[in-house]
């Protein structure tokens, strides 16, 4: 069953890993030590093709959201397999 819902993830591969975006979003929600976050400056495009779309600028501005740019890789899956055994 995952084998299937994973191969519909479009960053990463079965062989190389997928990145569980909504998953990841939880874990951070629920233990944000597991996660590197950053300062960014963050639009939502208004306008256009791309409206709707969160786009980072590169402007001299304060930054308005902390963004996650990593994870602990080892946490995290211990963090899912435990939930997901909860389920069972």
């Amino acid at each position: 069953m995952f084998n299937a819902i994973f191969r519909n993830y479009r960053d990463g591969d079965m062989a190389q890993g997928v990145a569980l975006h909504d998953s990841c979003t939880i874990a951070y929600l629920t233990n944000p030590e597991m996660s590197t976050v950053e300062p960014r400056l963050v639009k939502v495009v208004t306008e256009g093709p791309a409206s709707g779309m969160t786009m980072e600028e590169f402007r001299h501005e304060e930054p308005n959201v902390h963004v996650a740019v990593g994870i602990d890789v080892e946490a995290f899956k211990e963090w899912f397999l435990g939930t997901l055994t909860k389920l069972v």
